[in-house]
């Protein structure tokens, strides 16, 4: 089954949300944090907002499986086999692939929070998800600057963690991870792709606390946070921690029903409202084949919310434009 492409335009009335959909057909989802009302720019902080976010947001395609990953299920000598992993690729299709459109056109449709995951594969740093997925990070973040240069008013959040199945990609080389080589390179790509939108030094007091319009003042438009292990010396990036990131994502979370009940048990702890300097993700994505299993999350997800207020982040599979101009739409509630 081969998910379609959503159209970035056609929001129409179908989807995941009918009849609940804030039009607000005078706003461009292309720029839409540029159109928000000046007290909403000037008091909220990009925490403190509704965001849609790309649960794997660079897996599009398979590029291959790794011979350590298809050895986990086939057995050592079976993986050397190459009929096997060709066999094997369609499956792992089914499980890998969370998106339909490219980084670029998932902004131009209103997405402010991209989620990477990453492992090495010849050197490069690739997108992966299990499998190592046909886009390097390179293409990626270069997607991300050439969409932020076009859109003055847009701030956009990166994430960036090792893959489950590349993790040993990213273990020390040497007892001193401050120097650890990965690490540098992977900094060293970011500056370079991304410098321009990024401070000259990473403040800890918290880029994610500052509001919308001063971070576009400073010329802060790209949040960067690595999931780096904490010794690692970063700069101009930030380190991913449980004091600027949470997420409801849990590893037993496989139905719709059970997404249900991590976010009643976050609303229940009062979760589900905005902490300052602090991103709060609703994981509205389902393992095991994201593209059958996507509409029916965001479904019950819109259904979950309803009328209510909404000002944290969303993390999505699949996301139709119809639930992404829903999301967006929350910031324009009183709350």
């Amino acid at each position: 089954m081969r998910c379609p492409r959503h159209d970035v335009v056609d929001v129409g009335t179908r989807g995941p949300c009918p009849g609940r959909v804030q039009m607000l057909q005078d706003v461009p989802m292309h720029a839409w944090m540029g159109s928000l009302p000046e007290e909403v720019r000037s008091l909220r902080s990009i925490s403190e907002l509704a965001l849609p976010c790309c649960h794997n947001a660079g897996a599009l395609a398979v590029k291959c499986i790794p011979r350590r990953t298809l050895a986990g299920f086939v057995g050592e000598a079976l993986a050397d086999v190459w009929i096997v992993e060709a066999l094997a690729s369609p499956i792992a299709r089914r499980a890998a692939v969370c998106q339909a459109l490219p980084v670029d056109l998932q902004l131009r449709a209103g997405v402010r929070v991209l989620d990477f995951r990453i492992g090495v594969h010849l050197e490069e740093f690739h997108i992966c998800h299990g499998v190592v997925c046909d886009l390097f990070l390179r293409q990626a973040l270069h997607q991300v600057g050439t969409f932020l240069a076009a859109s003055q008013d847009e701030v956009v959040v990166v994430l960036i963690k090792a893959d489950w199945e590349h993790r040993a990609d990213f273990e020390p080389l040497e007892e001193d991870l401050s120097v650890c080589d990965v690490w540098r390179k992977l900094q060293d790509l970011i500056v370079e792709v991304l410098g321009d939108f990024l401070r000259d030094q990473a403040d800890e007091r918290d880029q994610l606390a500052l509001s919308l319009r001063d971070l576009v003042a400073t010329g802060q438009r790209a949040l960067v946070l690595v999931q780096a292990p904490p010794e690692v010396e970063l700069c101009r990036v930030l380190h991913m921690s449980s004091a600027n990131l949470r997420s409801s994502w849990r590893d037993d979370t496989k139905t719709v029903g059970d997404m249900i009940v991590v976010l009643s048990e976050w609303q229940a702890a009062g979760l589900l409202s905005p902490k300052l300097g602090q991103l709060r993700l609703l994981e509205v994505a389902l393992p095991g084949t994201p593209c059958a299993l996507a509409s029916a999350a965001q479904e019950a997800f819109c259904d979950f919310i309803g009328d209510g207020p909404l000002a944290v982040g969303v993390n999505l599979d699949f996301p139709s434009p119809e639930t992404l101009r829903w999301i967006v739409g929350k910031n324009w509630e009183k709350r």
